[in-house]
């Protein structure tokens, strides 16, 4: 049972490195790693706002805060959205378009057949 945790977790680094230097584009990782992204952003997001409020006194920067933080969320949580879905497009044209290569060498191979 350990070795195969060990096994599955070896090949996830391997394939993961192997992907990362895929320099022809063809695995995607953004995806994988999008989420991740998105939690770093959300804190980074809290820190910036809350030393822009810093200047304020507690009450106007607490509340100022409090407006703040779920608009720019929401903006975060939109342009993270768009960007998946622009790299799940981006996924589905490739496999359509290898999915076409493949049915034109198959007519081709037909068509020599006759």
């Amino acid at each position: 049972m350990v070795m195969d945790i060990k096994g599955n977790l070896e090949n996830i680094v391997k394939n993961f490195i192997k992907n990362l230097l895929d320099t022809k584009f063809e695995n995607y990782i953004t995806l994988r790693i999008l989420g991740i992204l998105l939690i770093i952003t959300y804190i980074f997001d809290a820190i910036l706002i809350m030393y822009l409020c810093s200047s304020y006194n507690f009450l106007e920067g607490l509340l100022l805060f409090i407006i703040l933080y779920p608009i720019t969320l929401i903006v975060i949580r939109i342009n993270f959205e768009a960007l998946s879905a622009l790299i799940k497009v981006a996924e589905n044209t490739s496999k359509i378009d290898k999915k076409l290569e493949n049915l034109e060498i198959l007519k081709e191979k037909c068509q020599n057949m006759k």
